[in-house]
């Protein structure tokens, strides 16, 4: 969860805007980490943790923020 927070915390840093409801609806799809990765993270090399996480990385994470949203 921290990797992928300070990958996030990165792309804010670049200037990239994202609406709320736009990563509502990708928590709530259960696609939030791909979805960014296939659209913001794409230099391998940046955002190296991001990247290499396995699939059960990924469903965790997306797991959790769906968590959270439901809250």
């Amino acid at each position: 969860m921290k990797i992928f927070a300070q990958e996030c915390a990165i792309l804010v840093d670049q200037g990239k805007m994202i609406s709320i409801q736009e990563v509502k609806d990708r928590i709530e799809d259960g696609n939030l980490v791909n979805w960014l990765k296939d659209e913001y993270m794409t230099d391998k090399s940046f955002y190296i943790g991001t990247n290499s996480f396995s699939d059960e990385d990924i469903e965790f994470v997306n797991r959790e923020y769906n968590n959270m949203l439901l809250g």
